[in-house]
């Protein structure tokens, strides 16, 4: 996308993206205007998943072999910490979840291998009962990431409506609302100005908060100091780094506005990370001190899956009013043909 080198232009442009973002978060906030704003952007479907091979045949009859008891037990347990997680928003680790779902009094009695047909019955009922579905990171993605994520799952609402269904399911007060604009902000920034490395495009820990701060002077226009310890554990809420000066006062009714709308930048981006929404990697020239490293971020299995590359491409291009670059969208749908012709190829299998 074309880039502007003056001053004005990026004084305007920032303008816009502060807008865009408080459009985007507003969307989700308003009862009442749900429908008219919602239509301020264009809606671009998501990544593919990666296609998944189903449980062998003798791990289905090794399910089915259960004493009935044991096995609708271990299903329904299983299938309700998976709906648990999917609601806390947390990402799932089909071992993890199954070791703990098998933990149970009945648990022993388990003696063969069934992990796999169990997760995939689960995986049914979810889908058939609550329009959830469970899916992995598209494998073009997947090659270049570390195995931490070749096990876990991530749960996408298949139910085609008008948003009502995804309102009573998912939070929808205004921090929340302000989070997920501030994630779309972040996804684009990174997106559309960084650099490709290892099949993802990633930006600096210093550009990323620079650009922010442009959008909105209450960001801290450089990231905080690496945590010595002693904060909040990754996934409470923090990471114990934050450092929000202008929290809103405790009789404040609207909280969500002026300098108090501004989210705890710091936390939000650490939840990014261990949601999944984002990577964070700490980049080390070759021959330099370990504590020379420069952080880096990248759009997260989650995003490609819930937002996808071609849903930020769009909404950089719209709040720039311009037109996506049709290279870069090429090279998406290209990448896309790939994917849908190796779940093909499995199904034939």
């Amino acid at each position: 996308m074309p880039r502007s080198s003056s001053s004005s232009s990026r004084k305007k442009r920032s303008g816009e993206t502060r807008s865009a973002a408080a459009a985007t978060a507003n969307a989700d906030a308003s009862d009442s205007e749900t429908e008219d704003v919602s239509m301020m952007f264009s809606q671009q479907m998501p990544e593919m998943s990666q296609p998944v091979a189903p449980a062998k045949d003798k791990e289905k009859q090794n399910l089915e072999s259960l004493d009935q008891h044991v096995r609708e037990k271990l299903l329904t347990t299983l299938s309700r910490l998976i709906l648990f997680k999917a609601l806390a928003g947390e990402t799932i680790d089909k071992t993890k979840v199954y070791k703990e779902a098998a933990a149970g009094e009945h648990g022993a009695t388990i003696t063969k291998r069934v992990a796999t047909a169990a997760f995939e019955e689960a995986k049914k009922r979810l889908l058939d009962v609550f329009g959830f579905e469970l899916v992995m990171i598209p494998a073009a993605q997947a090659a270049h990431l570390s195995k931490t994520y070749s096990n876990r799952y991530y749960v996408i609402n298949k139910v085609k409506e008008t948003g009502e269904h995804s309102k009573q399911i998912h939070a929808v007060h205004a921090s929340s609302s302000v989070e997920r604009g501030l994630l779309m902000l972040v996804l684009a920034l990174a997106y559309c100005r960084g650099e490709t490395r290892k099949g993802h495009r990633w930006v600096k820990e210093e550009t990323l908060y620079r650009l922010l701060n442009s959008i909105d002077e209450n960001i801290p226009s450089e990231p905080p100091a690496p945590s010595t310890g002693g904060g909040k554990k990754k996934g409470s809420g923090g990471g114990g780094r934050s450092r929000r000066t202008n929290p809103p006062p405790a009789d404040d009714e609207d909280a969500s506005s002026g300098p108090y709308g501004t989210p705890d930048v710091d936390t939000a981006i650490d939840r990014f990370v261990h949601l999944d929404y984002l990577i964070k990697e700490k980049v080390t020239p070759v021959g330099a001190a370990a504590d020379a490293g420069v952080i880096e971020y990248a759009m997260g299995p989650r995003s490609y899956l819930e937002v996808g590359r071609k849903q930020v491409l769009s909404f950089c291009a719209e709040v720039l009013g311009e037109e996506i670059d049709p290279t870069m969208l090429a090279e998406l749908e290209e990448g896309e043909e790939d994917a849908r012709e190796e779940g093909e190829a499995m199904e034939v299998e």
